[in-house]
């Protein structure tokens, strides 16, 4: 089946975004898009990567959140070839 991931960046530092922040629950913002969107359409939902608090960190920050994006990606990439390689049938003899 198909995959689906949010990934994005924020303005706000992450307590803007728990159920009492400025912003409202991250979960409740994201459930229309996560549920209604993505899984209704048969999707499964990988967990979300969000990085908060963009616009006021450092390059050396920034830096490694771009690397822990990546390795985010290749989990996942490393996941589904591992999938596929268990659904291969052995070639006829």
């Amino acid at each position: 089946g198909k995959q689906a991931m949010l990934a994005f960046t924020t303005g706000g530092p992450p307590w803007a975004y728990a159920a009492s922040g400025r912003n409202g629950d991250l979960a409740g913002l994201l459930r229309h898009i996560e549920h209604g969107m993505l899984y209704f359409t048969g999707m499964e939902v990988l967990p979300r990567f969000a990085v908060f608090g963009v616009a006021r960190m450092q390059a050396a920050e920034r830096a490694e959140q771009l690397q822990a994006y990546r390795g985010r990606l290749l989990e996942i990439l490393d996941a589904q070839a591992t999938i596929e390689a268990e659904n291969v049938s052995p070639e006829p003899v």
